[in-house]
C-alpha cells in the first residue's frame, strides 16, 4: 500500500521546508498567516482551535496517509491526529509533546533566542541570531529568515496567547494513546528541543537522531531524511 504524506510546517515557516525532498506523495500544507497571507480574524484564525480546525479540515476525506510535522506543526499533528481516521502514522520533527500545564522548561532547552518566535515583534540581529544558532548548513538561512518576515506577526502573538490560555491538548496523553504509531526525526544540534525529555515519554515507536543537523533537518540533509522517511514507511506498512 503507497502511503501519502501531509506536511506540516512550523511556526513563522513555510511548505518550502519540504522542497528538498524526494519522498513520493508528499504534499505539504500552508498554514494561515503564513507566505504573506494575513486574516481579518487573527484571534480566532490564529489560535490553536482555528489552526487546528484547518488542518483537521483539509485531511478529513484523505484515507492511507501519515503526518509529518516540524516543529509547531509537529503540535498540531498531535492535537488533531486522534480525530483522523485516515490517518496511519505522525512523524514528529522539532517538535517535543507537551503536558497540560505547560511544562516548556522541562520540554525546550532554555535559550533567549527561542523567544523571537514566541511573539510578533521582532529586532532583526536576533532574527539572524536565532536562525544562524537553529542550522548547522548555513545556505538555507535566508530561505528561513524570508520565511519568518513573510509570516504575519499576529500570528505569534494570537498563536502564543492561545497556547498561554490552556489551548493545547495534554500531548503527552495524546502520544500515550494514540491508535497509531509516533516517530520521531531529531537533530543532534537543535538548540531548543530536549531529547532526553523526549526520550522519557511513552507511545513514541522510535526516535532518529541526525548527526549533522538542528531544527530543519529535512532542509540540511533531504537526502537522509528521505530514507528515513522511508524506513517509517515500511515500518507502517
Amino acid at each position: 500500500m503507497a502511503l501519502s504524506i501531509f506536511g506540516i510546517h512550523g511556526n513563522s515557516s513555510s511548505p518550502a521546508i519540504f522542497s528538498k525532498l524526494k519522498t513520493p506523495l508528499l504534499s505539504c500544507l500552508n498554514l494561515p498567516g503564513h507566505v504573506n497571507d494575513r486574516s481579518p480574524n487573527p484571534a480566532s484564525d490564529y489560535s490553536v482551535e482555528g489552526i487546528s480546525t484547518f488542518v483537521k479540515n483539509q485531511l478529513l476525506d484523505e484515507r492511507d496517509y501519515i503526518l509529518l510535522g516540524n516543529s509547531l506543526g509537529g503540535h498540531l499533528a498531535i492535537e488533531i491526529a486522534a480525530d483522523l481516521q485516515g490517518c496511519l502514522g505522525t512523524v514528529l520533527f522539532g517538535t517535543p509533546p507537551v503536558r497540560k500545564p505547560l511544562n516548556m522548561e522541562e520540554a525546550f532547552h532554555p535559550h533567549e533566542l527561542l523567544n523571537i518566535y514566541l511573539q510578533g515583534a521582532y529586532d532583526e540581529e536576533m532574527l539572524n541570531k536565532a536562525v544562524d544558532a537553529m542550522t548547522m548548513n548555513k545556505s538555507i538561512s535566508d530561505l528561513l529568515i524570508s520565511d519568518f518576515k513573510a509570516t504575519d506577526p499576529l500570528f505569534r502573538d494570537n498563536w502564543m496567547a492561545s497556547v498561554g490560555a490552556g489551548s493545547l491538548k495534554d500531548e503527552v496523553i495524546e502520544v500515550e494513546n494514540l491508535e497509531m504509531p509516533v516517530f520521531v526525526v531529531h537533530g543532534k544540534h537543535d538548540p531548543f528541543i530536549n531529547l532526553e525529555y523526549i526520550k522519557s515519554l511513552k507511545g513514541i515507536e522510535e526516535i532518529f537522531v541526525m548527526e549533522n543537523s538542528s531544527h530543519y533537518p529535512c532542509l540540511e540533509h533531504p537526502e537522509e531524511f528521505d530514507k528515513i522517511v522511508e524506513t517509517i514507511l515500511s515500518k507502517i506498512n
